[in-house]
């Protein structure tokens, strides 16, 4: 297995890496000009000392699963056949939604879009709107969450992803590969339509008028925006008929949108802490009390079919 590791603390770094290259684990080196994140299988982070303004970067290894670890390297057997396990079981379960050899080649030989032509040309406007928030861990997750959603569903996303410009436009293009849904990075002007996901672009506050027609604005201040925005917002246009779902990511108080989702009669679900690779943001959103189910980026993609299913009141 070929492993990328990401660590800030030299001392931990190479504790690591001893410990994977001992148990035959190739331990792929962050080098100028060597593109890792297309060699290696898995990723781990190793969180103490790694600084926020560095998590961009891993938006790179976005297409890969990714391990995080917090606590102490004990060394021990049984500690290293814990990570052993767990950074398997991470491949296995990646491997088996990733497409084959003969799928990549027909991917890279025709349009990446997989939306059906019908629902490409779709301007209704949806029956529901959920924004969906993540961070770190976010990207793979949202993968599984797209992948299981049926080729049309009346539903417009909002993505709330925290990492820079340049990486949202990276990541729009690598949700097309593998969605259904209309997808591209939003801006003013656009309106919110049915099987569409909006990219809210970083650094931006944003409105919807009456008709779901979304319009920008820089904050006053250069610092990160609060993700309840977002949440607010929909919150306000939609009443009953918005939603959200919190993936994997930082921790971060989001209490205050997920309260005004619940209150306007929307839904309010997470990711399940088993599945995440950082559950910080979903249990911090659990902490609210609002949530109304958890579940795995597949049961989450069910749980939104299903409801949809049940009759309007």
């Amino acid at each position: 297995m070929k492993i990328a590791l990401i660590a800030q603390d030299k001392d931990r770094k190479d504790q690591l890496q001893g410990l994977l290259q001992a148990h035959g684990l190739q331990v792929l080196e962050q080098q100028p000009g060597a593109e890792v994140h297309a060699l290696a299988e898995v990723l781990l982070v190793d969180l103490p000392g790694l600084e926020e303004s560095q998590f961009d970067e891993l938006i790179q290894f976005s297409m890969i699963p990714v391990l995080f670890n917090e606590g102490e390297i004990r060394g021990g057997e049984s500690w290293c056949e814990g990570l052993l396990d767990k950074l398997h079981l991470l491949l296995r379960h990646h491997s088996s939604m990733t497409p084959t050899e003969d799928d990549q080649i027909m991917m890279s030989n025709s349009p990446v879009k997989l939306v059906p032509e019908d629902a490409m040309m779709n301007t209704s406007a949806p029956s529901k709107v959920f924004v969906m928030l993540a961070s770190l861990g976010g990207p793979q997750a949202i993968k599984r969450f797209l992948q299981q959603l049926p080729e049309y569903l009346p539903v417009a996303f909002i993505l709330v992803q925290q990492v820079g410009e340049v990486l949202q436009s990276l990541m729009v293009e690598q949700m097309t590969r593998f969605s259904f849904l209309n997808i591209r990075m939003a801006s003013g002007g656009q309106s919110l339509m049915a099987n569409s996901l909006m990219m809210l672009p970083s650094r931006r506050l944003f409105t919807i008028d009456h008709t779901g027609v979304m319009d920008f604005s820089v904050p006053a201040s250069d610092q990160s925006l609060d993700l309840n925005q977002a949440m607010v917002e929909v919150a306000r246009c939609y009443g009953k008929d918005a939603g959200v779902i919190i993936f994997s990511g930082l921790e971060h108080d989001i209490s205050e949108g997920c309260q005004q989702i619940h209150h306007s009669g929307g839904v309010v679900w997470a990711q399940d802490s088993v599945s995440c690779a950082m559950s910080r943001l979903p249990d911090e959103a659990r902490s609210s009390g609002v949530v109304s189910f958890s579940g795995s980026p597949e049961a989450l993609a069910d749980q939104l079919v299903n409801y949809l299913k049940k009759p309007l009141i």
